[in-house]
């Protein structure tokens, strides 16, 4: 893949495994990290399917925090358990729980893969064709990995745009223990907002 071809892919699959074969990201904590990250982006975008206390939008945000390191292992496999009995007692296959289920997938690059995929099909059953669905999450993956092919470090990263993300993602710690209170068990050894913005400020840096 040429830098061209990069930064006018509009097929997903094309540029997942110029990450995955061409740079290696599969063995970079780093590439696994952002690779997580997209997956998880890609269910945001069917959460307004979910109910207000559909477990998955918990098991998202621990997804999230699984790709930043923000929970440790034991803490995620309950996590995984706990939304996999769920899952398969109450047979709910809608694919936007099918794409969050994903997200457990031990490869991140099959979990991201998956998620996308699940995502286009709902999102292409809401009468959105899938050209429309599919390019906005090329354009999302070329946001969260950048320019491979540049050599420059990126200039958005002020400290404003660190500051806002690190309130974002106490905002959302906080909604999701008012909301979802049947799941504070799972979430106990869960870190708090502090450490999650320590970890938030490593990982912008």
């Amino acid at each position: 893949m040429t830098e061209q071809e990069w930064l006018s892919a509009t097929q997903l699959v094309s540029m997942l495994d110029y990450l995955r074969t061409s740079l290696g990201m599969q063995h970079s904590k780093k590439g696994r990290r952002k690779i997580r990250l997209f997956g998880c982006a890609c269910c945001r975008s069917l959460l307004h399917l979910l109910e207000a206390d559909h477990p998955g939008r918990l098991f998202l945000e621990g997804a999230e925090r699984h790709a930043d390191d923000l929970i440790n292992k034991a803490s995620w496999a309950r996590a995984e358990r706990a939304y996999y009995e769920w899952h398969s007692s109450m047979a709910d296959r809608r694919e936007g729980t099918m794409a969050i289920h994903s997200l457990g997938l031990t490869n991140a690059f099959e979990a991201a893969e998956n998620a996308a995929l699940y995502s286009r099909r709902i999102l292409a059953e809401e009468n959105q064709p899938a050209a429309s669905v599919e390019q906005p999450q090329c354009c999302m993956l070329r946001h969260i990995f950048g320019n491979p092919f540049s050599t420059h470090s990126p200039g958005y990263l002020s400290a404003t745009v660190v500051a806002l993300a690190q309130s974002l993602y106490q905002v959302k710690h906080v909604a999701l223990h008012c909301t979802m209170p049947c799941w504070k068990p799972a979430m106990q050894n869960w870190p708090t907002t502090s450490a999650m913005s320590s970890g938030t400020r490593k990982a912008a840096g």
